[in-house]
């Protein structure tokens, strides 16, 4: 799992950098009419932009252990020894992110 979320870090930064690489490229290369304060909120934006799209990308690739808590209503079928069933309710249980 390391490797994996290694790499999937790797490729984020690196996609964070390209796109806050090529605005700045553009604000180097825009026009001088450019005021400060505009080009200030143009980097916030695309910095915000870039930074929430990468940040939900790897929020969404994590992995999720759950453990489901006990005293969750199920309804089995089979013998003692080969039970199986369902939840019939909604339970609690406790996530941690890997």
């Amino acid at each position: 799992m390391a490797l994996a979320t290694t790499a999937l870090n790797s490729a984020l930064k690196s996609s964070l950098k390209t796109e806050l690489q090529e605005f700045f490229d553009k604000q180097m290369s825009s026009s001088p009419n450019v005021s400060t304060a505009d080009a200030a909120q143009d980097l916030a934006n695309r910095i915000a932009d870039a930074f929430t799209t990468n940040l939900d990308t790897w929020i969404k690739t994590g992995v999720v252990t759950t453990t489901v808590a006990l005293g969750i209503p199920v309804a089995t079928v089979g013998s003692a020894a080969a039970q199986t069933g369902a939840t019939t309710a909604t339970g609690a249980g406790l996530g941690s992110i890997a």
